[in-house]
């Protein structure tokens, strides 16, 4: 499950909302973590059931290995640089994966 925390700031609120998922290869436990900003002018308790629909979403997205291009736009990165910087664990094991698949897959 998502970890949600609200997060006050000069900027507005934003909240801070991390995954952790266990690599298959290594076995090590990874924290995918990004922030979501609420629109202005929304509802305290409208804010609340977004953030959790936005959490559920995203930890979907990581558990079902969507691509990290897509992650990112989701996520609001405006860069895949950003995700990246916090994904790399991920994507090293994401890379052993595919190294150990059949040449064949590739072939036409």
């Amino acid at each position: 499950m998502a970890s949600i925390v609200r997060r006050d700031n000069k900027s507005g609120i934003t909240y801070r909302i991390q995954v952790k998922t266990k690599d298959k290869g290594s076995g090590q436990i990874i924290t995918h973590s990004t922030t979501w900003k609420p629109v202005p002018g929304v509802s305290e308790k409208q804010m609340q059931r977004e953030v959790i629909v936005f959490a559920d979403q995203y930890e979907a997205q990581i558990a079902a290995g969507v691509p990290l291009v897509t992650v990112a736009g989701r996520a609001g990165h405006a860069r895949t640089s950003t995700t990246t910087d916090i994904y790399s664990h991920f994507l090293k094991s994401s890379d052993k994966t595919a190294a150990k698949m059949p040449e064949t897959i590739f072939e036409p």
